[in-house]
């Protein structure tokens, strides 16, 4: 079975001196494993993604920066009915943060989320009283890397309400309450492999942030999750395939 890896042109500033690069480690051990895979750019247009049986997407980091094209490109490979890692429906459900509505409405609990929909304005005293918060976090629904990410309190949300009204006129942002454990314990990630849970790992931002990105400074940590954590990582993970 011959394979694409997908991967994006790599570009400065998703990289980091903080953490190894994690798609070179996965794609030299899986051909160690005598797989037949290949890394692909999937905006590389001479790419002939005929000629592979499953297409694996792993880091197409800069998908967010033209989502219509990304769209597009899954379009096309679900057309010539591409076997895919996981299902096209899945990556585009995933792409946009709304899904937390889809979670939410199928009963599983999630951090209380608003949507600031396109072409409106920050409505900040509104969000602060209907989340029972007065620090926010607001960005956008498709996005990666902290990406127009904003702390918002009473003393700073004059300073950026215009730049947050203008990317409002192009693309929808989330509201949610500020977690302050993000910034002083970290953000756990929870692997899943055919729906059944493999490891957990920690990202923890530098001090004096809350970005977990690594081109923040972030770092990532292998930790076992305690039983809390697995059994609802677990519940969460039971409705739906995340990529």
């Amino acid at each position: 079975m011959k394979t694409a890896y997908v991967c994006y042109n790599i570009q400065e500033k998703y990289t980091s001196n903080t953490v190894k690069d994690e798609d070179v480690i996965l794609l030299e051990f899986l051909k160690k494993k005598g797989l037949d895979i290949h890394r692909e750019v999937w905006t590389n247009e001479n790419v002939n993604w005929t000629d592979y049986d499953l297409v694996l997407i792993k880091a197409p980091w800069d998908y967010h920066e033209n989502i219509t094209a990304f769209y597009n490109w899954l379009d096309k490979l679900s057309s010539l009915n591409i076997r895919m890692l996981n299902h096209y429906e899945i990556i585009k459900w995933n792409s946009n943060k709304h899904y937390l509505k889809d979670i939410e409405d199928a009963g599983l609990s999630i951090i209380p989320t608003l949507f600031a929909e396109k072409n409106t304005t920050l409505k900040f005293p509104s969000f602060c009283k209907q989340l029972k918060s007065e620090k926010l976090i607001i960005k956008p629904c498709i996005s990666a890397g902290a990406k127009n990410t904003f702390i918002l309190t009473p003393d700073n949300y004059t300073v950026h309400q215009n730049k947050i009204d203008n990317l409002l006129k192009s693309e929808a942002f989330l509201v949610q309450p500020f977690i302050k454990e993000v910034e002083s314990d970290g953000e756990w990630s929870f692997i899943f492999f055919d729906g059944n849970f493999s490891h957990s790992v920690i990202k923890k931002p530098i001090s004096g942030d809350f970005r977990v990105q690594h081109t923040y400074g972030g770092t990532i940590h292998i930790k076992a999750a305690s039983d809390l954590y697995r059994v609802s990582s677990i519940t969460n993970k039971s409705r739906y395939s995340l990529p």
